[in-house]
């Protein structure tokens, strides 16, 4: 890609993202310091390796009570502005201590951010992508009863590779991602998730969604943090923008219309994917964007 349109695209990317921020109220004036810093944080294309570009994906609940913004890439151009960022975000030795075991072990070839607005709160932190295998990270994920237990299950269905793995600053929660791709009954393997790990929430209703419709990009998550595993969620894409109203009234999970002009202002290409998650005991839904990957018609 010429160099010029890469950063006018890039620009553009993260103009949509600052706009779409007024559409939602539970974005207080104080945390646009927060989220500009974690943006500026978030290499452009100039500052990554020849013809690199950062990955950025918005993830919106269902009732627009919770923002993420996450973004990686490669390490040559991500770890510099990423040093700076979580030092001036208050890293503690602790969490520098997983991260540099974590890069100077497996060389991930993905590291970025995130973060992360809830109603009154603002989170930050770290995540590498790349294909794990569960039995050399394992003593990374902590030595507590819940990573015991989530590895011992993991283990059980036949599972081995882990694809995204991320922490809060200054939390004691990791979160993993398991890719479902190629794997047989997939949905099973969900099923048997949630029914483990899902506190009793009734999550039949997507179960029943899942088995009945082909999804695309499946992946299994976890949650835990000393003795707890907090947090289940399944991802998949193939849904459409419009069918995101009814999926929610079938589980049970708040909805707001506005979701949809939320994506349009960031310039997004519809609903790249959801993320469905259970924690406490209820059930929320997020939608994925990525933002200015939307064509504009000939003529704007």
């Amino acid at each position: 890609m010429d160099p010029q349109k890469a950063l006018s695209d890039a620009l553009t990317q993260r103009l949509g993202m600052q706009i779409s921020l007024s559409s939602l109220p539970i974005v207080e004036e104080w945390m646009d310091a927060r989220l500009t810093r974690w943006l500026e944080s978030v290499p452009l294309p100039m500052e990554m390796p020849a013809g690199g570009v950062a990955d950025i994906t918005v993830a919106v609940a269902s009732d627009l009570q919770r923002l993420t913004w996450s973004a990686y890439g490669s390490p040559p151009g991500f770890i510099p502005k990423l040093a700076k960022y979580l030092d001036v975000s208050g890293a503690k030795p602790t969490d520098l201590e997983v991260i540099n075991a974590i890069g100077e072990t497996f060389e991930p070839k993905y590291v970025g951010s995130w973060i992360e607005v809830t109603p009154g709160a603002v989170a930050t932190g770290w995540q590498f992508q790349n294909y794990f295998e569960l039995s050399t990270l394992r003593p990374y994920l902590g030595d507590n009863a819940a990573a015991e237990r989530v590895a011992q299950w993991v283990e059980s269905k036949g599972l081995s590779v882990i694809h995204n793995v991320r922490s809060g600053l200054d939390s004691e929660r990791l979160m993993i991602q398991l890719p479902l791709d190629g794997v047989d009954d997939w949905t099973s393997i969900v099923e048997a998730a949630l029914a483990e790990f899902g506190q009793g929430a009734d999550t039949s209703a997507m179960t029943s969604f899942l088995g009945t419709n082909p999804m695309a990009r499946p992946e299994l998550g976890f949650g835990f943090s000393n003795d707890a595993v907090d947090i289940v969620a399944v991802g998949f894409s193939g849904i459409k923008s419009d069918d995101l109203a009814s999926l929610c009234r079938s589980t049970s999970v708040a909805y707001e219309a506005d979701i949809g002009p939320l994506g349009h202002a960031m310039g997004a290409d519809g609903i790249d994917s959801l993320g469905y998650f259970v924690s406490e005991g209820t059930t929320r839904i997020e939608a994925r964007f990525i933002p200015g990957t939307k064509e504009a018609k000939p003529g704007n």
